[in-house]
């Protein structure tokens, strides 16, 4: 069922709630982070900043000419309404400031002063020197003798450029400790006195847009050196959404920080009231925010991403929840959903059936035997055989049960009707996360058990180091490093083991796919450099895939 308020599936599970307990939440305390959000305005700013100081250096004259238009526009206006904007920028310069530390002393953030003060004093700094260096030059012959006579509160020059960077450096520093219209409000007052103030012929245009971009870095900068609180909902937010959609709920606990992935949300394990355990994942924009480096990532070195647009974090469970329906339906075995739903903190929860299982990442490397791995191919199979691209299949999304079963998780960047490309990578990213762990030769057994020999083919364009982002090429970086250090002090090769070879290929073609007719061996389909994603052997060796040279060839991944 489908409404205004999210997407539940199991009835059984959510239903009307009569007045219990309030539930057991634990918890612990909120941390300071580095949030993603601040990563990239501080990459647009530095980005305005710099296109900024390359106009007035570079076309200086053009800029010169460009400015003097606009300031003699400005200087034609009625010397009362010059004065009167001067006069109302003057007076949200001082207010703004005011209101905003009151707004924070009453709300007892001690910790936003102390990144307040000094992201305004560098943005004040680099505002400065910038127009100092690079912008005094591009000034027209105009200005400052515009502004002789004319004032509101106080002079017409104030506030400078350095005073308005100074403004946007603590908006950007107090972000994370206003609610989201407070920010709102505050960017929107120091966009408007950079606006009017040139309008006015109070501030340079040119000076104004540096002012704004070194603002925005040096309080970006600040947060992501000294970190700011996470922008998610709290756990007393979630436990009131899943009161709100119909759980009974009795206990909500955080799992510990080393079993949470990054980018994912903060993942709960919940209990109802009639005994049943959930699990449940809460997004955020920061999430998003994460989601978009990863996108940005693979549009940079992939022609093919095929990658999603932005989505808030509603619209984001609400994908998973339907992409685990229909992967359910495949015969894969994955998360029973239950619901997805807002959270009034401006997040949102997707709540599956929880049972006590462990990351198969986090097993044993005797604990990873070929049944459970065979089990684990064939459920990426039937999503083959379906064209359900999960996008996301390492390890870490696969969770094992005490009895041996099994279910994919993380579905948030599925797709249907995939293209072979994604299909392919798939099979790829996994095949190499659990090459690092059992080894390159167990790891493709278990593969073409699994998956028959054409559709392991499909993976042989991107079996390569860019074709893998994120966790997965790091995995198997890791795994690289430490068997190249292994190989140098001379460890004998244990089957999973760092000096077993590279995660690519194997020494020789499976027996049971042993060609009929000897070929000389290729170079592995991945390979490098000693201490890069993937190394090269020493000796000649087959591709893991070799032996299905009788398959169709597919599309070789295409690189930038």
């Amino acid at each position: 069922m489908t409404g205004h308020r999210g997407v539940f599936l199991s009835a059984g599970i959510v239903g009307r709630t009569d007045d219990r307990a309030a539930p057991v939440i634990d918890a612990p305390p909120a941390h300071d982070v580095r949030r993603a959000a601040d990563l990239s305005r501080l990459l647009v700013s530095l980005a305005m900043l710099g296109l900024t100081a390359l106009v007035a250096v570079a076309t200086r004259a053009f800029a010169r000419t460009a400015q003097q238009g606009l300031l003699s526009a400005a200087a034609a206006l009625p010397p009362g309404l010059r004065d009167g904007l001067v006069g109302t920028v003057q007076f949200v310069a001082l207010a703004a400031p005011v209101a905003a530390v009151v707004l924070l002393v009453v709300r007892r953030c001690g910790d936003a002063v102390l990144r307040i003060l000094p992201a305004a004093a560098l943005g004040a700094a680099t505002a400065w020197a910038l127009t100092r260096l690079a912008l005094a030059r591009g000034r027209p012959d105009l200005w400052p003798g515009v502004l002789a006579g004319r004032g509101g509160l106080m002079g017409a020059g104030w506030p400078s450029a350095v005073s308005l960077a100074a403004y946007a450096a603590a908006v950007v520093a107090a972000g994370p400790w206003l609610a989201r219209p407070w920010r709102r409000t505050l960017w929107a007052l120091t966009a408007a006195c950079a606006v009017l103030g040139a309008v006015a012929a109070a501030l340079v245009p040119l000076e104004a847009v540096a002012a704004l971009a070194a603002g925005g870095a040096a309080g970006s900068a600040v947060l992501l050196m000294a970190g700011g609180p996470p922008d998610r909902p709290p756990a007393g937010a979630v436990a009131d959404a899943l009161v709100a959609c119909g759980i009974p709920l009795a206990t909500l606990r955080e799992l510990p920080e080393d079993e949470q992935l990054s980018g994912e949300g903060i993942v709960y394990r919940a209990e109802t009231a009639a005994g049943l355990r959930l699990t449940v994942r809460a997004v955020a924009a920061e999430d998003q925010g994460r989601d978009l480096f990863h996108r940005l990532a693979r549009r940079t070195l992939l022609r093919h991403p095929d990658d999603p647009g932005a989505q808030t974090p509603l619209t984001a469970v609400e994908h998973e929840l339907l992409m685990l329906v229909f992967a359910a339906r495949t015969g894969a075995r994955v998360d029973e959903p239950v619901i997805a739903y807002p959270v009034d903190e401006g997040g949102a929860l997707l709540v599956t059936v929880g049972q006590d299982a462990r990351r198969l990442s986090a097993l044993a490397a005797e604990d990873l035997t070929d049944e459970l791995l065979g089990e684990v191919w064939r459920s990426v199979a039937r999503l083959q055989e379906h064209r359900l691209a999960h996008r996301a299949l390492r390890t870490e999304n696969i969770l094992v049960e005490p009895g041996g079963g099994l279910r994919l998780t993380a579905f948030a960047r599925a797709r249907l009707d995939a293209p072979p490309e994604a299909l392919g990578s798939d099979i790829a990213e996994l095949l190499a996360t659990t090459a690092v762990r059992v080894g390159p030769s167990r790891a493709t057994a278990c593969a073409l058990a699994g998956l028959g020999h054409e559709r392991l083919a499909s993976a042989l364009p991107y079996l390569q180091p860019l074709a893998l982002i994120g966790p997965a090429r790091r995995e198997v970086a890791r795994y690289d490093q430490e068997r190249a250090k292994a190989a140098g002090e001379g460890v004998r090769a244990v089957p999973g083991g760092p000096a077993d070879g590279p995660a690519c290929c194997t020494t020789s073609p499976p027996r049971s796919v042993r060609c009929a007719r000897r070929r000389t061996p290729r170079r592995p389909a991945w390979h490098g450099s000693p201490g890069r994603a993937f190394s090269a052997c020493s000796a000649p060796s087959w591709c893991c895939t070799s032996c299905c040279r009788s398959s169709p060839a597919p599309r070789p991944l295409s690189m930038r």
